[in-house]
């Protein structure tokens, strides 16, 4: 990939801009918003270009980065980002947000933990980013989440062949269906925005990049599971609550 300095006038120009730059192009063509993938890596200056351009030209467009730590203390090249000052972006990948989820439905920690990293993740950002986070649970940069929550084998403990062709057992696979569902009735009820990897929702399996990337399984789908979704989907836009009341954690015992 290209080397770029992202500071350069003559390619803030060509990006942000120019008449036809990339940014106005697209938005005024058929664009609603953007995500920076590895944010970090830019600079803060020119994602401020990038979102003072995008809201000048249409005040409802979306930037999203790609942050996989806590964006309200991200530390990149020495330098502390200001992610969420209101002028940088929209929204960030919830990144935290999978890993304790999932580290719940594994086992790995209890509602304790759960209910603490929670907490600090709800302090830290200021509310309005807090429920415009992109909520995920699968991404293309990550195993898929049923091989996950199936306890497949570690893939350094595969060869690359064997990784394309792993497959969870009869007994596994269910396992995971069943946590994640469980999962996906977390996610469809929090604050923030769901984000639902292609293929998550009819049950595709894979390691990481590339083997979670295979194509959509037309006419094998898991339809018990998109029925799932389909249900939760509905059920978080039919009452506004889901979207825009309170968020209390209450914990009753190291499970719930």
């Amino acid at each position: 990939m290209p080397n770029i300095e992202e500071t350069e006038p003559s390619y803030i120009d060509y990006i942000i801009g120019g008449n036809d730059s990339v940014i106005k192009y697209w938005l005024k063509l058929v664009d609603k918003g953007w995500r920076l993938d590895v944010a970090d890596e830019l600079p803060d200056s020119f994602i401020k270009k990038i979102y003072k351009t995008m809201k000048e030209i249409d005040k409802d467009s979306v930037l999203i980065g790609e942050v996989w730590e806590d964006a309200s203390n991200k530390e990149s090249y020495d330098k502390i980002r200001e992610y969420l000052q209101g002028d940088e972006m929209d929204s960030r990948m919830n990144y935290p947000f999978r890993k304790i989820t999932l580290d719940f439905m594994l086992g790995v920690i209890d509602a304790y933990v759960v209910h603490r990293l929670l907490i600090n993740l709800a302090e830290n950002y200021p509310i309005q980013n807090f429920y415009a986070m992109m909520n995920l649970i699968g991404s293309h940069d990550v195993p898929r989440v049923l091989t996950l929550l199936g306890e497949a084998p570690p893939p350094d403990s595969l060869t690359a062949i064997h990784q394309v062709k792993y497959r969870l057992s009869e007994e596994k696979y269910q396992l995971a269906i069943t946590r994640l569902k469980m999962l996906v009735l977390w996610q469809m009820t929090f604050p923030g925005i769901p984000s639902i990897y292609y293929g998550d929702e009819v049950g595709l399996q894979g390691y990481k990049d590339p083997y979670n990337q295979g194509t959509y399984p037309w006419g094998e789908e898991n339809r018990e599971l998109l029925c799932w979704y389909k249900r939760l989907i509905a059920l978080r836009n039919q009452y506004e609550v889901f979207k825009t009341g309170e968020w209390i954690s209450l914990l009753a015992h190291d499970q719930v």
